[in-house]
C-alpha cells in the first residue's frame, strides 16, 4: 500500500506524468488518482482504482484497498475478470496468439466503453497502474518485460518485482543488499525519455524510504 503512496508523491512532483491522452488532446486530472492491478489465488483479476490518494494516508489507503476487493470477491465473476484471467479459458489458445490477442483487446475496449472512462474529460481512469509481480511462484522480472494492457486511460505502467539479494558496491566494499526491481513504462506522446527517467528517480528515492510517506 505504501507503493500507491509512493506513485502519488512521485506524480506531485511531477505533473506531466498526472494527464491522459482523449480525442487526441491532452488532459489534466485534477486529483491524483492511482489503480492497483491484483489477482487473487482463483485466477480473478482485479484492478483497484483509488481516488484522490493526497487526501489519504497509508493506512487508509489499505483500509480502502481490503475492502474493496473482499466485496468484489463476494460478487459473481464478470466478464472483465474472465478476459483479464484469459489464460484460464482454452479457447484462447486454440485461436492462436494473433487473433487471441485481438480479441483480448477488442473486449477490453468493450470494457472501457462500458465503464465510461472514454467519455468524458476526466473519467474514472488513472494515470498509473500499478503492478506488483512479487507474488508466490512469479519468476524474476529480469527474465521477462513487463507489459500494459491496452486501455486509453492507463497511460504509464509501475510494475515492481519481489525484492531480491543482490551483491551492491559501496565505498566499504561488496555487500548483499535486498534490491527490488521496478520497471516503468508510458506512453511517448504524453511524455519522453528524460521526463520518465525523472519520474522512476523520484519513484525510486520514495519507495527506499518508505518512513516519509
Amino acid at each position: 500500500h505504501f507503493m500507491v503512496k509512493a506513485v502519488e508523491r512521485a506524480l506531485a512532483e511531477h505533473p506531466e506524468i498526472n494527464r491522459r491522452i482523449l480525442a487526441g488532446r491532452l488532459r489534466d486530472y485534477h486529483g491524483r488518482h492511482v489503480s492497483l492491478s491484483t489477482q487473487g489465488k482463483d485466477g480473478r483479476a482485479s484492478v483497484v482504482r483509488v481516488e484522490n490518494v493526497q487526501d489519504k494516508d497509508v493506512e487508509q489507503i489499505g483500509r480502502e484497498i481490503w475492502t474493496r476487493l473482499l466485496a468484489e470477491r463476494r460478487e459473481a465473476a464478470t466478464l472483465a475478470d474472465r478476459m483479464l484471467s484469459r489464460r484460464r479459458y482454452p479457447v484462447f489458445r486454440m485461436l492462436g496468439p494473433q487473433l487471441s490477442g485481438a480479441v483480448f483487446r477488442r473486449g477490453m475496449r468493450w470494457v472501457e466503453r462500458r465503464s465510461g472512462s472514454d467519455g468524458s474529460s476526466q473519467g474514472p481512469g488513472s494515470p498509473v497502474l500499478l503492478n506488483f509481480l512479487g507474488g508466490r511462484g512469479m519468476p524474476p522480472m529480469r527474465s521477462f518485460v513487463p507489459s500494459r494492457l491496452p486501455i486509453g486511460h492507463l497511460m504509464t505502467t509501475v510494475t515492481v518485482g519481489a525484492a531480491e539479494k543482490r551483491a551492491v558496491v559501496r565505498e566499504s566494499g561488496i555487500e548483499a543488499r535486498s534490491m527490488m526491481p521496478v520497471h516503468v513504462r508510458s506512453d511517448h506522446r504524453l511524455v519522453d525519455g528524460i521526463q520518465l527517467g525523472r519520474f522512476t528517480a523520484t519513484l525510486r528515492e520514495h519507495l527506499e524510504h518508505p518512513e516519509r510517506l
